[in-house]
């Protein structure tokens, strides 16, 4: 059966959870805890099954005071990955050397390679965290906007990917594990994905396909400015900056390559950064939508992309989903993160 995660809405909350938040606070109780994600799951009984969301998820949206990062920093809060050149630049057609941007534990035998653009990347802190735990090696070959497909790209971007495919389905430098994702809706992409990514496959590859995030179109940008701007103008009340409840843009097309793709695995965390079916507080209606600060944490940054920081505390549920579909060897109930922010 192909794995597929997507998180249950009311199941015991795993020991995961229970001891970031017990971390974090030093007790345990019914009231939202921690930072950013971690706020949105409520201490229960210790049990083996995911993190439970709160009955009322709006109960941990921040509405106003202190948040993290400063909107200002916002487009900055990016994972240390862009600062250490590891984002492929446009113009480069070839594939980074080996020994270049790896993190994790660089001499273990399980490597995970992150391809895709820009999308895939945000997620790096979370699963940079995971491989130190898990004892991962991981490789980036992440490239500025040049999703792993095969048409509706820059000409660079497609002659990237050709020879990366190659790359990565070349027997002795084929990952253990690849992780991807897309932010394009585009109707082929998710059939391009799962064509791309079939060879690597075939060569011994397992595939994590992760949703994309959701994320509000410029026509609900409140004045015409950037949701972090505009939490930056709305400091009384941060609901005003908040957008009606979506899939994000490129959640179809992962969804069919995750139907096409045989044997790879489906993540979706949606509910921890959108938690559907809630009403924002002072938001402008009382429509479903997604909140811009959760936990005290700003979830977006510049673009359609997560703050670094949100994604930092969206580390203890991704880890659960590769220990749910057998990929992490961490056995879910004894997974444990102190999540920490501002290091």
């Amino acid at each position: 059966m192909t794995p597929t995660y997507r998180p249950p809405g009311r199941r015991p909350l795993a020991t995961a959870l229970l001891l970031v938040v017990v971390a974090l606070v030093g007790a345990c109780s019914s009231a939202p805890s921690g930072p950013g994600a971690v706020a949105l799951s409520v201490p229960a009984s210790r049990g083996t099954g995911q993190p439970e969301l709160l009955d009322d998820p709006a109960a941990a949206y921040t509405s106003s005071g202190t948040v993290v990062p400063a909107p200002a920093r916002a487009p900055k809060d990016t994972p240390v990955a862009y600062p250490d050149g590891c984002q492929v630049a446009p113009e480069v057609v070839t594939v980074p050397p080996e020994d270049e941007c790896v993190y994790g534990e660089p001499g273990s035998d399980v490597e995970v390679a992150l391809v895709g653009d820009s999308k895939m990347l945000q997620w790096f802190s979370a699963v940079e965290a995971v491989a130190e735990v898990e004892g991962w090696r991981v490789k980036v070959y992440t490239k500025s906007a040049c999703g792993f497909t095969t048409s509706g790209q820059y000409d660079e971007c497609l002659t990237y990917n050709a020879a990366l495919r190659s790359h990565l389905a070349d027997g002795e430098r084929t990952p253990d594990l690849i992780l991807t994702s897309l932010g394009d809706r585009a109707e082929s992409l998710g059939a391009e994905l799962a064509d791309n990514l079939a060879p690597a496959v075939r060569a011994g590859a397992q595939v994590v396909l992760v949703a994309d995030n959701p994320v509000g179109e410029k026509e609900e940008w409140v004045d015409g400015q950037p949701w972090y701007t505009c939490v930056a103008e709305h400091p009384d009340e941060y609901g005003t900056c908040s957008f009606s409840e979506r899939a994000g843009r490129g959640t179809a097309s992962i969804e069919e390559a995750h139907a096409q793709l045989e044997g790879s695995t489906l993540v979706d965390l949606t509910r921890w950064i959108c938690p559907p079916g809630t009403a924002v507080p002072g938001a402008p209606d009382e429509q479903p939508r997604c909140p811009l600060v959760i936990g005290g944490v700003l979830v977006l940054r510049e673009g359609s992309h997560l703050t670094d920081s949100y994604v930092r505390t969206l580390t203890p549920y991704l880890h659960a989903a590769l220990a749910e579909a057998g990929i992490a060897r961490t056995p879910v109930e004894e997974i444990a993160w102190d999540v920490r922010l501002g290091d």
